[in-house]
């Protein structure tokens, strides 16, 4: 900062005392990481002014209204600058570029005569279920809810029930899991407003950031075969209660790629020996939305390949993967893609697993 206000004081001052995740870790590495953090954007210019700095500490929740799953937001999106910071990329936050000048994006970096409109989100996390509640994860749609219900009550009798009666105690009810696919819309849906459409100069990136756990779901929500978003099964079939319609293409084509991280693991659970706040130490997936303006303009568009040398990402490593998943599943006849995800992690990212 270049007067003589200390970013750090000042960050420090408001966390003092405070009922907040960074004091739980105070003993941990992970806190220290976070004032070299600090330093990092106050290096590079972040901290301009002491609005700046309180913009900053309201992302992070620093000094009033704490919240963790806001807490995670903000770090999620303090993870695009720093990278951006110690990459020496030319980037801007909360930057209006939109049709609605009442919103804004996360940041817009300017990368090789190219510009990327990125927006971070973080899905509420889900509330912890007790051990003796049988967890049933249906994964995504396949079909239609009534038949779904009609299906999962014979399934509920017929295995459910049994399990838990046979569990010895172990178990004493079930619950579902939550399919958030219509949360996944409703993201790209509030980005039509934000992000603005038709420069093949320009490409607008959803990043989602969300524990390694839930990574499969929402892999699936985009790519499985039934009712993928960014497949061409993807339909008019997923219902907006917001606006009481339908969703569809046009509410989902203003985004171009969607990243997927397991940000949130790092720092929900932070070990010494892991640096929680370097984005290249994450699992990053670009999934491309074969939907977007973008894509349907030009699918070899530069703006593509750029954002793969941008942006660290794991697309090589897990493409090879599947394939040879794809391959086994043929040669076996057994379906491996709704624990293929899950997999991948264990072996790649187990430390944030």
């Amino acid at each position: 900062m270049k007067d003589e206000v200390c970013p750090q004081n000042i960050i420090f001052d408001k966390l003092y005392g405070q009922e907040h995740y960074l004091n739980e870790k105070c003993a941990y590495k992970y806190y220290l990481d976070f004032w070299n953090c600090i330093s990092i954007l106050d290096e590079a210019g972040f901290f301009c002014s002491r609005k700046s700095i309180n913009n900053f500490c309201n992302k992070l929740k620093i000094g009033a209204g704490y919240n963790i799953s806001q807490y995670f937001q903000g770090v999620s999106e303090m993870m695009l600058w720093l990278y951006c910071c110690k990459q020496g990329y030319s980037f801007d936050t909360d930057v209006k570029v939109g049709i609605n000048n009442n919103t804004d994006i996360d940041a817009q970096i300017q990368y090789k005569g190219y510009v990327f409109n990125i927006e971070v989100k973080c899905p509420t996390l889900n509330p912890p279920v007790s051990e003796d509640i049988l967890k049933i994860n249906t994964g995504f749609r396949t079909v239609d809810k009534d038949r779904l219900n009609s299906e999962m009550a014979k399934v509920e009798e017929d295995v459910i029930n049994t399990i838990i009666r046979n569990s010895e105690g172990k178990f004493c009810d079930f619950q579902y899991s939550k399919n958030n696919d219509t949360k996944v819309l409703s993201y790209l849906s509030s980005c039509k407003d934000k992000f603005p459409t038709g420069n093949k100069k320009t490409l607008n990136v959803l990043l989602i950031s969300l524990p390694s756990s839930e990574l499969q779901d929402y892999w699936g929500y985009l790519y499985n075969a039934y009712s993928g978003i960014f497949t061409q099964g993807f339909s008019n079939t997923f219902f907006n209660a917001n606006e009481n319609r339908y969703y569809d293409i046009k509410d989902i084509e203003a985004t171009d790629v969607v990243i997927l991280s397991n940000i949130v693991s790092g720092h929900k659970n932070p070990k010494d020996i892991f640096d929680s706040w370097n984005l290249n130490n994450y699992f990053n997936l670009l999934c491309m939305n074969i939907h977007g303006k973008a894509f349907k303009d030009n699918p070899n568009n530069d703006a593509f390949r750029l954002l793969y040398e941008l942006f660290p990402n794991d697309n090589l490593r897990f493409e090879e993967e599947w394939e040879k998943c794809i391959e086994e599943q043929r040669k076996n006849n057994i379906p491996l893609d709704p624990i293929f995800m899950n997999s991948f992690l264990y072996d790649h990212y187990k430390i944030l697993y």
